[in-house]
């Protein structure tokens, strides 16, 4: 079986026995971190692709950070209005809300500077207080559950008297506590999210009763990281935390696990599904049901551009634990919708496939997209059941955007899962989109569909050679620990017969001396149109080493249906230990 096979199958197969499961679908959450930085674009921008992709995966709850210098400047001074926007959006979309206060500010900071690693000066502790009290009252009803810093016994508070400091993090903890029940006595207050490496978390907990603190928290926030996606270390972390809480007459406090991960380079992506499996079934298990919520961490990288934690790469295209986590079933005979593909676009068709995690119907929704999402108001059914569904729509009008949305239910009808809507445009007769590179969206070229581990961004003329033509020029940066091979790729009108000639200008350099024929760069076109650079029907251009220079790469085909597909591609012949760089522009196709 080819590794590709076995990770669907993983995601395919997942399924929850039958009778008791933990009623509390929160822990289904995601953690909505930002990696916009690595890509060198703002927020805004990167904001609407994250939310995106957590309806996508089906996120049921997220930790939403809440800065406190940015909160309150100046002490006194609110403006919790800026986080109204992202709060308004979850509870719209019905998404659990974890407040994760952090940051002291620079009026409050014993170190006259902005700080994660210390508490407020106790002469500010009465700030503290109106401070919670009045982001509680603002938000009740929408943020019910708050979450007092950030690992306060380990790697987010200082360490200069080692970890867990009980003395120092307390007070701080019961002011904000006071603070939050006067504002919403029915909001859930929970000791920040302890850092559970060698157990710091069951000694921070343990000391906090020691020192009278039963009264200060309603509920422990904590981070049961595993290595090696050892889950069996989970559930006796889960264990011991609870055997804690009910040793001191506190079994009604839930556990908040708002965050947990393994990363892509330490264990690799099938052990990371294995162990998300894993961890699904110990949450949904009743013996977990004081689990509340649990956030996976996170949508998309942020820390590092490479292979890091995160269901999506920095770019926000899913990795295969996106799929296993999308289709996994948050209740006994759930269906779940996944891997949703836009497999091929002519002028007038698409054909778009997905998975279901057990046999089901067939529906897809679509419509002539709009400002405003656009209505579904036409549907293609199929008869019979089926976990691998393809659809083709016909009647389609070339250039136009369409919404879409797979529907698949179980073969009784009493569930479905309706997939949060996505689109194409269909390609025009001739017209190369974005052919200039011009525009870009989290990094990715508008038009063009990517594929690879690598980072994509947009670059500008502010370092002249990075661009040919125009303002800007699409840009990949390679890291050399391992092999690669990305491309992009583009359906684009024609008819049978015609004679088509695509071109781009290219360059690529390898930092790694004496290797600059380590990487390999392209360009092609296939006359059949489909997606798959590796067809036998695809054309390409000499392939040309990274001597970092600008060269015109051509490829010529002709077309034998209404529909060819352009490509241009950059590969390595094995690892370097070094970054390597690629750059695309001013790309150009000829239909006669």
């Amino acid at each position: 079986m080819s590794r590709t096979a076995a990770v669907i199958l993983l995601v395919a197969s997942a399924a929850l026995p039958a009778g008791d499961y933990n009623p509390n679908l929160g822990i289904f959450g995601v953690g909505p971190a930002y990696g916009e930085w690595m890509l060198g674009i703002e927020k805004e921008e990167y904001e609407p692709a994250i939310r995106q992709r957590l309806l996508q995966v089906g996120c049921t709850s997220v930790r939403m950070g809440f800065n406190w210098p940015s909160i309150e400047p100046r002490e006194g001074e609110y403006h919790f209005e800026i986080a109204d926007d992202d709060v308004n959006w979850y509870a719209e979309h019905g998404i659990e809300m974890v407040g994760l206060v952090v940051n002291t500010p620079d009026w409050a900071s014993p170190t006259g500077k902005q700080t994660h690693a210390y508490a407020a000066k106790k002469s500010k502790f009465p700030a503290v207080e109106r401070m919670c009290e009045n982001l509680a009252r603002h938000f009740a009803g929408r943020v019910d559950q708050w979450e007092w810093w950030n690992e306060p016994n380990g790697y987010g508070w200082n360490l200069e008297h080692g970890y867990n400091n009980v003395d120092e993090y307390l007070p701080f903890l019961r002011a904000a506590y006071k603070g939050f029940h006067k504002g919403n006595p029915d909001c859930l207050v929970a000791i920040g999210g302890l850092d559970n490496s060698d157990g710091w978390s069951y000694i921070m907990l343990e000391k906090m009763y020691e020192a009278g603190g039963r009264d200060c928290f309603d509920a422990v926030a904590d981070h049961p990281y595993s290595k090696k996606g050892d889950t069996e270390n989970t559930k006796k972390k889960l264990r011991k935390l609870r055997g804690i809480l009910l040793a001191h007459g506190d079994g009604h406090k839930p556990l908040y696990l708002t965050e947990y991960a393994w990363k892509v380079s330490e264990i690799g992506e099938e052990a990371r599904i294995k162990a998300m499996r894993e961890t699904f079934a110990i949450y949904s298990d009743p013996e977990f049901s004081y689990v509340k919520n649990a956030q996976y961490l996170g949508i998309g990288d942020f820390e590092n551009p490479f292979d890091g934690f995160a269901l999506c790469d920095v770019n926000l295209r899913p990795r295969e634990l996106f799929y296993a986590f999308q289709g996994y079933p948050r209740t006994p005979g759930d269906i779940r919708v996944s891997r949703v593909t836009i497999d091929r676009l002519t002028q007038t068709t698409a054909t778009i496939t997905w998975q279901t995690n057990i046999p089901g119907t067939t529906e897809l929704r679509y419509g002539v997209a709009a400002a405003d999402g656009g209505a579904l108001d036409k549907c293609v059914s199929l008869e019979g059941e089926r976990a691998a569904h393809v659809v083709t729509i016909e009647g389609l009008k070339p250039g136009t955007r369409y919404a879409f949305s797979p529907v698949s239910a179980r073969p009784d009808r009493s569930r479905e899962h309706v997939m949060t809507p996505e689109a194409f445009r269909t390609p025009a007769f001739g017209v190369l989109v974005n052919a200039g590179f011009e525009g870009s969206t989290v990094g990715l070229p508008d038009g063009w569909q990517s594929v690879g581990r690598s980072v994509w961004k947009r670059v500008s003329r502010e370092k002249p050679t990075d661009v040919h033509g125009g303002e800007y020029a699409q840009f990949v940066v390679v890291d050399g620990s391992h092999a690669f091979d990305d491309w992009g790729y583009q359906f684009v009108g024609a008819k049978p017969g015609a004679k088509c000639a695509f071109s781009a200008w290219t360059k690529a350099a390898c930092t790694a001396k004496g290797k600059e024929d380590n990487i390999r760069h392209a360009v092609g076109i296939d006359p059949a149109g489909g997606r798959d650079p590796d067809a036998a029907s695809v054309i390409w251009s000499d392939d040309v080493a990274g001597d970092d220079t600008w060269g015109r790469r051509t490829a010529s085909a002709v077309a034998t249906g209404d529909t060819v597909t352009v490509f241009f591609r950059v590969k390595s012949k094995e690892p370097v230990g070094a970054l390597q760089y690629f750059w695309v522009d001013d790309a150009a196709l000829s239909v006669r």
